[in-house]
C-alpha cells in the first residue's frame, strides 16, 4: 500500500522528513519553522539530508525547538542523567560502538534492567555492521515521559539491495517484498551462530516489549506493532537510499522472556 492519511505516527513524522526535503529540492528552501514539534525519525534524516547539501537551514522560529535542535547536533562530550542521546555517527568497527549503545541503554536503566531492550538494540546495531556496507551512518535517541525513540540510519546496500545481491532470482522483486523477506527469515549471512535474525528481533521488540517499529530502505517501508505489520511501496519522494530504523519502546520497558522470540526463521542460508 501507499502512505495514506491515517498513517501511524511514526509514519507521519518520517514524512515530515520527506516533505521538508522536497520542498528544499524544488524551492532550495529549508523552512524548518513549517513544523512546531520534532521527533527523531525526522531530525535524524533531515540534519543528515542537511549535512550532504551544505545547506543553511532556517532556523526555527520557537527558541525552545532551535535550542533543542542546536543540543542534539552538539558534539559535546557526554554526560549522565540526559533524557537523549545526540546525533552519533556510527565508528566503521562495530566493537567501538558499544559505548554509545550503552549510553541508549542508561536511558532506561531507571526503571531497573530489561534484557530484551538491552538484546534487541544490540541486534539491530548488529545487523547494520553485517548487511549494510555503510559509508556514513548515524543514530540518535530521545526519551519522554512514557517511551524512548531511537533512530538509526546509514547510506549502505539497503535491505533490498542485499536480498537481491545475494539471491540474483529476487532481483525483480519490490522493495518492500525484500524487505518482508528479511523480516520473515530470509538469510544472507555469512556465518553460523551470530544471532537469529531481523526477524526474531522484530517479533521481540513488537510482540514482546510491545515497540511500535518503522523501517524505510530504498523504494519499500514497514510499520510494525504488536498488532500487525503494515508494507508500503514508496514513490521516488518518500524513498531512502540506505536504511532507516525508528523504534518507540513504552517505558517503563516490559521484563520478557527472550527465548519465547528469539529462535532461527529460516534454515536458507548462504
Amino acid at each position: 500500500m501507499v502512505f495514506m492519511r491515517n498513517n501511524p505516527d511514526l509514519v507521519n513524522h518520517y514524512l515530515r522528513f520527506c516533505r521538508l526535503r522536497s520542498d528544499y529540492l524544488s524551492s532550495k528552501d529549508l523552512d524548518v519553522g513549517r513544523y512546531n514539534f520534532y521527533y527523531p525519525v525526522t531530525i535524524l534524516p533531515l540534519i543528515n539530508f542537511i549535512k550532504e547539501h551544505s545547506i543553511k537551514y532556517v532556523y526555527h522560529p520557537n527558541a525552545g525547538v532551535n535550542r533543542y535542535l542546536s543540543i542534539i547536533t552538539s558534539s559535546s562530550p557526554y554526560r549522565s542523567g540526559k533524557t537523549y542521546v545526540p546525533i552519533v555517527e556510527l565508528p566503521y568497527a562495530r566493537t567501538k560502538l558499544d559505548f554509545t549503545l550503552k549510553r541508549i541503554i542508561n536511558l532506561v536503566s531507571k526503571y531497573g534492567g530489561s534484557d530484551a531492550f538491552n538484546y534487541v538494540i544490540y541486534e539491530l546495531s548488529e545487523n547494520i555492521y553485517e548487511h549494510s556496507n555503510f559509508r556514513n551512518a548515524f543514530l540518535m535517541a530521545q526519551r519522554y515521559s512514557n517511551f524512548l525513540e531511537i533512530c538509526i540510519l546509514d547510506n549502505g546496500v539497503t535491505i533490498p539491495g542485499n536480498i537481491m545481491n545475494n539471491y540474483p532470482d529476487m532481483s525483480k522483486e519490490e522493495d518492500y517484498q525484500a524487505i518482508y523477506d528479511a523480516i520473515e527469515g530470509l538469510s544472507t549471512k555469512k556465518e553460523e551462530g551470530r544471532g537469529y535474525g531481523l526477524g526474531s528481533s522484530v517479533k521481540l521488540f513488537t510482540k514482546g516489549l510491545e515497540g511500535k517499529l518503522f523501517i524505510v530502505s530504498r523504494c519499500g517501508a514497514c510499520y510494525i506493532d504488536k498488532s500487525k505489520p503494515t508494507y508500503y511501496k514508496l514513490n521516488s519522494s518518500h524513498r531512502w537510499d540506505g536504511t532507516l530504523i525508528s523504534m518507540r519502546v513504552p517505558l517503563p520497558p516490559r521484563n520478557v522472556d527472550i527465548y519465547q522470540y528469539i529462535y532461527p526463521q529460516s534454515d536458507k542460508k548462504l
